[in-house]
Order: C-alpha cells, then structure tokens, then sequence
C-alpha cells in the first residue's frame, strides 16, 4: 500500500467509496482494518456521510447499506485519501424493484482512511453547521 495523503477539500469520498479504520472504533466495537461504506449519491463528493460497517450495499446511482454497526452521520474533515482502489461486490435492481429481483455486480472504489476515535469524537459546531449534518438526518442545532 503506498502512502497516503490528507484528503482536500475538493477530494472527499463518494457513496459507494470504502472507509478503512486506522486504530479501534471503541462505540462500534471494531479494530483496525475494519471497512466500512460511504452512503449517499455516487457521483458526488460528501463533506460527511453515514458510514456502514459489516454491510449489504445496493448502490447505483446512490449507496444505501443495511448491517451495523454504523454512524449516524460522521463528518469527513479528518478523513485521508489513499490511492488504493478496491473492487467491492455490490446488489442493484436488475429491471425493477421485485422479489429475487436483484443482481450483484463489482464496482472499483476509492479507500480512505479514519481513526476510530474520530468516529467517538464529539463534532465541532463548525462540522455541526455541515448542510447535510442537520438537512440529512433532521438534527436540529442547539443554541446557548
């Protein structure tokens, strides 16, 4: 694996990208090594995500996983891009959404890299004021 180097602002994971974790995610319950998938649409870069762990990804246009553990919403400040790629085996609706409809296909994604502690952290009010932080997951601020 070469060495990787600290995602910028105009390079953040897509739905469907692989988050490797760096040390124990000690809520989650997993060590190093653990991956997880990037929710959310395919073909956009996310400033943060939910991230799901041990999954079943239908992915498309759009990454939606069932499994767990996972994260509500995990912003991707601290997040670092790798030049692995990784084919991941992934389901989509062959035609149309019915019973033993889907097919599964391999799809090449990015990996990054997170510390489980980012993952325990509480978030700065700067990453709580993320537009998809409150817009995604109905969290309404706090105020003082």
């Amino acid at each position: 694996m070469s060495t990787p180097t600290p995602a910028t602002t105009t390079a953040r994971p897509k739905g469907g990208d692989i988050i490797r974790l760096t040390s124990r995610w000690r809520w989650g319950g997993l060590d190093a090594g653990a991956e997880g998938v990037v929710q959310g649409a395919t073909d956009q870069e996310h400033n943060g995500s939910s991230i799901i762990f041990q999954h079943s990804t239908y992915c498309d246009a759009y990454a939606s996983s069932s499994g767990g553990p996972g994260t509500v919403w995990t912003p991707f400040t601290n997040v670092v891009a790798t030049d692995e790629f990784k084919t991941v085996r992934y389901w989509r609706w062959k035609d149309r959404p019915r019973a033993d409809g889907g097919v599964y296909y391999d799809r090449v994604v990015r990996v990054w890299l997170i510390a489980g502690e980012e993952l325990d952290r509480d978030y700065t009010a700067e990453e709580r004021a993320m537009p998809n932080y409150h817009k995604s997951y109905g969290i309404v601020p706090q105020t003082q």
